[in-house]
């Protein structure tokens, strides 16, 4: 069980980016599932369409369709959940999408998030105070 946040996938995505490679062997070489935060799929889609065009963005939303990703719902109660974590770490501005996988780590109990942002996710708590395991930073396969 992965977490998605935004510069990860959008890595493992395009064959452009500095660290496809990388992030897309571990999305090739790990049985998922893939949780997707609707606020990370915001971002990722506001990048793909400012970058890459509408077609591309309706192949991305059709592949999260499809199942490929595990969208996550989020309700009022994660909502406050979030606030508190972003007053929590306040003196790094971490955004509502970042905080949002804190807290899907916590309800599925999974420390393992595709990232490059290293500097927040290093920072920052995962499932039963844990560090995150980040990938592919932190996989031994590197």
């Amino acid at each position: 069980m992965i977490l998605l946040d935004t510069s990860g996938l959008v890595a493992a995505l395009f064959p452009d980016q500095q660290d496809h490679s990388a992030c897309a062997r571990v999305v090739l070489e790990s049985e998922g599932p893939f949780i997707l935060s609707p606020f990370v799929l915001a971002e990722v889609d506001h990048l793909v369409t400012r970058y890459a065009g509408t077609a591309v963005e309706i192949e991305l939303l059709r592949e999260v369709a499809s199942g490929a990703y595990l969208l996550a719902d989020f309700h009022e109660s994660d909502i406050d959940e979030i606030v508190s974590i972003l007053r929590r770490y306040d003196d790094q501005p971490i955004g509502i999408a970042v905080a949002s996988l804190v807290v899907l780590s916590r309800r599925h109990g999974t420390r393992d998030v595709l990232t490059l942002d290293e500097r927040n996710f290093r920072a920052l708590r995962a499932a039963h105070g844990k560090p995150f395991r980040i990938l592919p930073a932190d996989d031994y396969r590197r």
